[in-house]
């Protein structure tokens, strides 16, 4: 189980800058009108998580035809809302949530190994905005505490082994958002995202880990978003 009372800490820390923030007056170029909204996005990212692919490669054996490269794609789905805090700045509170799972089959007929990945990723950012004629333009990024789960089913074992992890993230992203009417707009983006976290654990303080191959939380992803602005 994740410490939720860290998390909950994070997530007040987040939603007060954004009050704070909401009492600064602010005029921009898109039609005098203050920033203020919410994104969803989904998107796929290079996602490398080495420590964890180095471990499913030696906890399932498979030919190495079919080992693990360092580099996969990952899905990834967020919600961001928003809020101008200057003409030129805004502050958003990102969560963001990383899926993945993988199946291989051992060599010499040893059977098939099911893992699985996720990562929750919220995030307080700022952005510098630029502004025109039916667009927005947001470069910025920000910091998180991020939380990351970990199931494998092993060959010849009919029982899921759960591990968790947590740790510091760090984002740097630029966002591109065009109008379609007044309170709606696409949204493109790419990021790039650090994660620097301990290692995998059960709830009873065991590791993932085979051999010398421990799994710890450590990732680098680039990742590219499409999806949907709401102003209100």
């Amino acid at each position: 189980m994740f410490h939720r009372r860290k998390f909950h800490r994070i997530i007040a820390g987040c939603v007060l800058v954004v009050a704070l923030g909401s009492s600064t007056e602010a005029q921009t170029q898109e039609g005098g009108k203050r920033l203020r909204g919410i994104t969803l996005g989904m998107g796929v990212g290079a996602h490398a998580a080495s420590s964890v692919t180095d471990y499913i490669n030696a906890a399932s054996l498979p030919p190495i035809r079919d080992r693990l490269d360092d580099f996969h794609a990952v899905a990834e789905f967020s919600i961001v809302p928003e809020y101008q805090v200057t003409t030129d700045w805004s502050v958003a509170l990102e969560y963001g949530y990383q899926i993945k799972s993988f199946s291989l089959v051992g060599s010499a007929g040893m059977g098939r190994s099911d893992f699985s990945y996720e990562v929750h990723l919220p995030t307080a950012l700022a952005h510098y905005l630029i502004s025109g004629e039916g667009y927005w333009l947001k470069l910025g990024g920000g910091v998180g505490y991020y939380f990351g789960g970990f199931d494998q089913t092993l060959y010849g074992l009919n029982r899921t082994e759960t591990f968790r992890a947590e740790g510091i993230g760090l984002k740097l992203e630029a966002v591109g958002n065009t109008k379609f009417d007044d309170s709606f707009y696409g949204s493109v983006g790419v990021d790039v995202r650090w994660i620097f976290g301990g290692q995998f654990k059960t709830p009873e303080g065991r590791v993932a880990s085979v051999g010398s191959q421990t799994a710890r939380f450590e990732s680098f992803t680039v990742g590219l978003k499409f999806g949907v602005m709401f102003l209100y």
